[in-house]
């Protein structure tokens, strides 16, 4: 199929009082059309600071792209104009952000809010219009006309974060980014908005990039998933290869291995040993190094490359060696 987006050797730094911290490092990801890719890997990983960078909603001037292109139908929208990405942002790439309690503006009625997104994209849509449109999005997500004129702090977390949703889908976007969208809410709410993103997501007919560190979450909802560490991109792959497939990254295992099963009784869980590498200090070798049960001097030294067998890329020197496994 067809690549919606395409990331290619993204570099994104931040510059602090204490130094500069390198947040996203050599990240190549793609997202083809219709599809779901997964977005996982532990907190400070990169993922929002990857997905705030494609609608150019880095903090300025703290962060910087300092290298790379992020392709969006073989355009390059770090080389567009700030009017160009007004354009697309909310209309052809949308974003649900982490916290609906932080994300929604206190201060305006939620039918307001959504028919905003309307009137700044959809000028020809008269008054009327964008008033019905917006009381059918209401509707799509669950939330009766009538709320039209409730403020956020009147709705509860799972309901705000189905507005947040209804601004999204406002203009019918080709891309959908989706930052943990789920976190704030508690299990029921979860499995809730879960299963109406999907729906919706067939019914639009868009693609999306669904960013978590909920491992279930990508199971249940991602055709394919990338494995980021610490600003890298460790692993892709479909997510019957991440999941079930024979071979993995050490720290996908790792990752797997701190979930617990109901097929299998155990009586404790094993976590990624150590902690993630300080972002402010780039290391020579593999950013897994001091935390991988199989790290050799190989690995503090050399970077590895990624190698692939098919669709499924690895970036890891024990592939180095095995024929199937192509750089």
């Amino acid at each position: 199929m067809e690549d919606l987006l395409r990331i290619e050797n993204l570099h994104i730094s931040y510059r602090t009082m204490e130094g500069t911290v390198y947040a996203v490092n050599g990240v190549n990801l793609s997202v083809e059309k219709g599809e779901t890719l997964g977005l996982v890997g532990e907190t400070g990983a990169g993922k929002t600071t990857t997905a705030l960078s494609i609608l150019n909603l880095l903090p300025k001037p703290a962060a910087s792209v300092d290298q790379g292109r992020i392709l969006f139908q073989n355009r390059d929208l770090l080389a567009a104009s700030k009017r160009e990405i007004r354009k697309i942002r909310g209309d052809r790439i949308a974003m649900i952000f982490q916290d609906p309690m932080t994300s929604l503006n206190t201060s305006f009625r939620i039918g307001n809010q959504v028919a905003e997104v309307l009137r700044i994209h959809r000028k020809e849509l008269g008054k009327r219009e964008i008033e019905e449109r917006t009381a059918r999005l209401l509707e799509t997500v669950g939330i009766g006309r009538e709320r039209w004129d409730d403020y956020p702090h009147q709705l509860s977390g799972g309901m705000k974060q189905r507005v947040m949703i209804a601004m999204a889908l406002a203009c019918s976007p080709e891309l959908l980014l989706a930052d943990e969208p789920t976190t704030a809410l508690d299990v029921t709410i979860q499995a809730q908005v879960l299963q109406l993103m999907r729906h919706l997501k067939e019914e639009f007919g868009m693609a999306m990039m669904l960013i978590t560190h909920d491992l279930g979450v990508v199971a249940e909802n991602c055709e394919r998933v990338a494995v980021l560490y610490a600003g890298e991109v460790l692993e892709t792959g479909t997510a019957e290869e991440i999941f079930d497939g024979p071979v993995r990254h050490p720290y996908t295992e790792g990752l797997l291995g701190a979930i617990p099963s109901p097929d299998h009784k155990i009586s404790r869980l094993s976590p990624v040993a150590g902690q993630t590498p300080d972002p402010s200090k780039l290391l020579p070798g593999c950013v897994f190094a001091p935390r991988c049960p199989h790290c050799s001097k190989r690995c503090l030294e050399d970077k590895p490359k990624e190698r692939q067998r098919g669709g499924h890329r690895i970036k890891c020197h024990l592939f180095a060696d095995k024929a199937e496994w192509r750089e």
